[in-house]
């Protein structure tokens, strides 16, 4: 399923990894367990299934992750971190994870690499329900049918589950033993219905028009230690847009334009997951308009013009006062050059990214006489040249590396943040840096098929944008000075008869070089092995990730324990029927031991703490779901 170096080590200069779902993806999986098969990508989880996930690589946040859904930016610019929860993994054919080498194309220059959704394109119906513990509930339906010489997607996901799992806290007292208690995750709950209309065209251009809609409501359950009863969050999100497909000649013309705008409501009315009490709607649009024009030769140049313009108001629902709506625009530039050399054995791929950002419309940061642009740079030109080279060694090997700058503008929230246990910073300044990677890939095909890669990376960055937590429990967006990261990351998928294995690495050391501590929220260790044993329509999987203690603050006294996660799945398949029984959590591993002062040598103390991905958001145990698939017979 993981096919690095099949599918791009051949002609792409960055580190990229190609997930394709399909059979090899369980059932009960979700985006963010499809992602944690890429060497270096690390998925951030406030709970079980239906909770928020988000996906960082290579130690970059997850804001500065761009992630695109048929090459439509959901997260512009590092606008918030996507959801993965709300994605749903049955729409989609594959998942493209550009850890460095991002496309011109796409219009951007990310810091932290790129995920690219790309939904399903060859024809096809199935339908699936699921059942498991915490009363969850799923059903998903997809099917994609031709009509002419045009083709039709319809995809829905509905989820349902109370989430309402036991876990471990301490309190926050970890010289205080006897509060320690298990307790049950209440207002957890979740319910998100969400779906795709896609029609495409063929012939002479292919036109795509599509429309991705989302509702979810659920509960703010808060942190372990001081959790919420009564506070709930709705969210709809709808993304229209038109994409185009066509050559002249020798030219190569792809225009596209779209809508997306998401709305959230926030009732805190009791104020139990912020500092404050809030009852309010708070909703961000996005509108853009593209193109990209390509020469085809040898040498190809290539320009990608986009303009974009987004939008944030507020509405407090006590009072129904509308905020002034932010405005910030947009227009970027993109021009690169493909050109393979040494008989197509070489390739280069230099680029040059310039955005412009107008702020003029952004409005003051609240509580803050302080313009958002700050320094009279109210608009802003942001050059990010890179460069990319590939060399095909011979048929299965190919060597790589990149090389760049980036940028990117502190968001909304980062800024006017009062969401929650999310606290704003007016004084949060841009991040700056740059990144090189150099790696390679390898495949071989036959008997044993297997596909390899192996790379390492640096980046040096300035005023990087972290979340840290306060002495209230809440979470601080700070700069860090100059953060130095480097690492090592390799990926293997093998494939013998009856047996499929795919393994990811990741070793990772970021420090901030002011402070002489470690980045918060980056372990230094990942590792992620899926096996599976497929024989007569059978087929058992073993889903097996460890990872490292992090540090949660900026002082690095807060330590989060390493965690080891196993999960199983059995599947029958007969007659286009299946049923498979996952359990997840296999284990049943909730709680670890840890030292209870890290900063401490003579303390040699250690104290019980809960599994967690995000500190006081612990994992759930144990549990199971199963599910039932149709794929019905095709013509």
């Amino acid at each position: 399923m993981v096919e690095a170096a099949r599918d791009v080590a051949g002609s792409q200069p960055g580190a990229v990894t190609v997930v394709r779902v399909d059979e090899r993806v369980a059932q009960h999986e979700d985006l963010g367990s499809v992602l944690t098969r890429v060497p270096s990508a690390q998925i951030r989880r406030l709970g079980g299934l239906g909770d928020f996930s988000a996906v960082s690589l290579r130690a970059a946040g997850a804001r500065q992750v761009l992630v695109l859904l048929d090459g439509v930016p959901l997260n512009p610019d590092g606008a918030s971190a996507v959801n993965l929860a709300e994605l749903p993994v049955n729409l989609l054919e594959r998942v493209e994870v550009y850890r460095s080498g991002v496309p011109a194309r796409l219009g951007a220059a990310p810091m932290g690499g790129s995920v690219s959704l790309v939904t399903a394109t060859r024809p096809g119906s199935e339908i699936s329900t699921s059942a498991g513990q915490l009363d969850t509930r799923r059903l998903r339906a997809t099917t994609l049918a031709p009509v002419g010489q045009s083709d039709v997607l319809a995809a829905v996901e509905a989820l349902s589950t109370e989430g309402d799992f036991r876990y471990f806290t301490g309190n926050g007292t970890p010289y205080e033993l006897f509060d320690d208690q298990r307790l049950r995750r209440e207002n957890n709950d979740k319910r998100q219905i969400s779906g795709l209309m896609r029609l495409r065209t063929h012939t002479p251009w292919s036109v795509s028009l599509a429309q991705h809609w989302l509702f979810r409501e659920e509960g703010l359950p808060g942190h372990a230690n001081n959790p919420s009863t009564k506070a709930r969050l709705e969210t709809t999100r709808q993304l229209l847009s038109v994409a185009i497909d066509g050559e002249v000649g020798d030219l190569r013309i792809e225009p596209m334009a779209w809508a997306l705008q998401r709305t959230e409501w926030l009732d805190d009315r009791a104020g139990e997951v912020g500092l404050a009490r809030f009852y309010e709607r708070t909703r961000s649009r996005s509108y853009g308009v593209g193109a990209t024009a390509t020469w085809l030769g040898s040498v190809s140049p290539a320009l990608t013009v986009t303009a974009r313009r987004d939008v944030l108001d507020r509405m407090d629902l006590n009072t129904a006062q509308l905020d002034a709506p932010r405005l910030r625009t947009t227009l970027t530039a993109a021009l690169s050059t493909d050109a393979w050399l040494a008989d197509e054995r070489v390739r280069l791929t230099p680029s040059l990214t310039t955005a412009m950002l107008d702020s003029r419309q952004l409005g003051e940061v609240p509580w803050a006489q302080l313009p958002f642009a700050g320094d009279g740079e109210e608009v802003r030109l942001l050059p990010s040249p890179r460069l990319g080279v590939l060399w095909r060694v011979s048929e299965g090997l190919a060597l790589k590396g990149t090389a760049g700058r980036s940028y990117r503008v502190p968001d909304l929230t980062e800024l006017f943040g009062r969401r929650g246990a999310l606290v704003g910073n007016a004084n949060l300044r841009s991040e700056t840096g740059w990144e090189a990677d150099v790696g390679l890939a390898a495949r071989h095909d036959g008997a044993v098929s297997l596909a390899a890669e192996l790379g390492t990376f640096a980046a040096e960055r300035t005023d990087a944008i972290v979340y840290v937590q306060n002495g209230q429990g809440s979470s601080l967006p700070v700069n860090f000075g100059h953060t130095s990261t480097r690492g090592v990351e390799a990926g293997l998928g093998a494939r013998w008869r009856f047996l499929d294995s795919q393994t990811s690495f990741a070793f990772t050391h970021a420090v901030d070089r002011e402070r002489e501590v470690f980045v918060p929220r980056v372990p230094r260790t990942a590792l992620t092995q899926v096996t599976a044993v497929a024989h007569k329509g059978l087929r058992l999987t073993h889903h097996a990730t460890w990872q490292a203690g992090e540090y949660l603050d900026a002082a690095n006294f807060n330590l989060s324990p390493p965690r080891a996660l196993h999960s199983l799945s059995l599947r029958a398949e007969a007659f286009g029927l299946s049923a498979e029984l996952a359990v997840l959590n296999l284990m049943d591993r909730t709680v670890t031991l840890v030292d209870r002062n890290p900063l401490d040598d003579a303390d040699d103390t250690r104290v019980v703490r809960a599994v967690q991905d995000f500190n006081g958001y612990p994992l759930p145990g144990r549990t199971w779901m199963l599910t039932l698939r149709a794929v019905p017979p095709q013509d």
